[in-house]
């Protein structure tokens, strides 16, 4: 958050203090001595220590306040003091609306907003459930004034702050999908694209009817992972129940392809399933260059290390073959595989592959190269211990 600042406030100073806010406002409001209905009126609050109704219609001139005090550290110190009343007189619901109101408000002065929001939210206990309500705000807040890019830096702590606030499933799940509309919106599409996953994931432990709620927001899932295309790995995505409960409809076998098939299933599911790209606002050509790119590092992950002859290419991608090395570029430059290329006999020469899946397969795969890891190891050590032995019998 931004800097923020608290204002501790004693108890016996609550009604003069609210008074003299009492007085601000109707200060504000023009309010001459023989006629001042607002101040008449919580006036009679205060003294019939109704400090709860009283202070409810002072958060509700929020917006006079903004638009008429000029100065920076007034305004700051008009809404600490609030903030100070409403948390010592056991009114902390009335923060959650004066943030509301705030990040509602249309007039302007987006930076003096951002601070006073961040310093509703700094007075509350770390473990305050209202943080929450007070977060929300703030996100939406930043969505409208182009202040994203603050949500983005803490979208980290997130995940902790949930566990802090002992925030309900349904919270989190608000939160994520507020997120992520809202990152979409200020084309944050990776961090978006999270927020989606981790709301998915609330659906984990769900009912039959609950998980089945979640149907619309999985196919967005779907949709954007086949169009992000700094993603490339959708095992994670495939373990999710809310994804795994799209099995029997044709954008679960579409994602299944880009899970772990190839550049020809593309073409033959696509060809069978005509309206399948509008109906999740895919770009064909994109999609194609995605499985085409993901057939590439599945062919040479076959052959690690070592070499895979451009015409094995050339034909799993079905290619010219003059194309066939800005391929091998595409895949290098998104670091999928580390491999060169020779040019002379047209070969592959592969050091490195990212698996699409993490299968038995590969695990027997990196078993079998800890093993030769172990044995290199064990080599340089006899080595350097039969270089001590002749170096003392010298």
């Amino acid at each position: 958050m931004l800097a923020s600042s608290r204002y501790v406030l004693p108890q016996e100073d609550i009604k003069p203090e609210t008074l003299k806010l009492v007085n601000l406002i109707s200060s504000l409001k023009d309010e001459g001595e023989g006629e001042a209905p607002f101040y008449s009126e919580l006036l009679q609050l205060l003294e019939d220590d109704k400090v709860s109704d009283a202070f409810t219609k002072i958060v509700e001139e929020t917006d006079l306040i903004i638009s008429k005090i000029k100065s920076e550290r007034d305004l700051e110190s008009i809404f600490n003091l609030e903030i100070a009343i409403c948390i010592k007189s056991g009114l902390k619901q009335l923060v959650v609306r004066l943030a509301n109101i705030i990040s509602e408000s249309q007039n302007g002065k987006a930076t003096r907003k951002m601070k006073i929001l961040n310093n509703i939210y700094s007075n509350l206990e770390v473990n305050d459930p209202l943080r929450y309500d007070v977060y929300l705000a703030i996100v939406k807040f930043s969505a409208k004034n182009d202040y994203m890019d603050i949500i983005v830096n803490h979208l980290v702590k997130l995940d902790l702050w949930l566990k802090n606030w002992g925030s309900s499933v349904e919270q989190k799940r608000e939160l994520y999908l507020t997120l992520r509309t809202l990152l979409n919106e200020s084309n944050h599409k990776m961090e978006a694209y999270e927020c989606l996953f981790k709301y998915l994931l609330t659906f984990e432990n769900a009912d039959a009817n609950t998980l089945n709620s979640s149907k619309d927001n999985a196919r967005e899932a779907i949709k954007d992972a086949i169009n992000n295309d700094s993603i490339f790995n959708f095992e994670e995505l495939f373990k999710l129940r809310a994804i795994q409960n799209l099995n029997s409809e044709p954008c679960f076998d579409l994602a299944k392809i880009f899970l772990a098939g190839d550049i020809k299933e593309y073409e033959s599911f696509i060809s069978s399933h005509n309206n399948i790209i509008n109906e999740l606002s895919l770009n064909d050509e994109e999609c194609r260059k995605k499985i085409r790119m993901l057939t590439l590092v599945t062919v040479v992950g076959q052959e690690i290390p070592g070499r895979v002859n451009y015409s094995v290419v050339q034909e799993a991608l079905n290619i010219p073959e003059e194309e066939v090395e800005l391929w091998i570029l595409d895949v290098i430059r998104a670091g999928l595989i580390d491999a060169k290329m020779n040019q002379l006999d047209k070969t592959i020469i592969v050091n490195r592959a990212t698996p699409r899946q993490f299968t038995e397969n590969e695990w027997k795969k990196l078993d079998t190269r800890i093993d030769e890891w172990k044995k290199n190891l064990e080599d340089i050590l006899n080595v350097i211990a039969n270089a001590k032995l002749i170096a003392q019998s010298h």
